[in-house]
């Protein structure tokens, strides 16, 4: 569902308005956007607290599951 409703936004939304100086939307705002999320929110998180998660063992797993692991909560 999120990566219909993402291209569904990003279709819906003119390029014209990705340039937009009034909504601060630039190329390369949303690429050190992305570049934040990943770096900031998902490897560092991991790494903080692999020796919590039984099934991750060394630091090399949790970089891993950093990097390649699911964003989101599980139930």
């Amino acid at each position: 569902m999120n990566c219909v409703v993402f291209v569904f936004i990003g279709a819906w939304i003119r390029f014209s308005d990705w340039t937009n100086a009034a909504i601060n939307l630039s190329p390369s705002h949303l690429v050190a956007f992305f570049f934040s999320i990943l770096f900031i929110r998902r490897i560092p998180a991991i790494m903080l607290l692999y020796k919590a998660i039984p099934e991750i063992q060394t630091w090399q797993e949790a970089l891993f599951c950093g990097w390649f692991g699911p964003m989101g909560v599980v139930r």
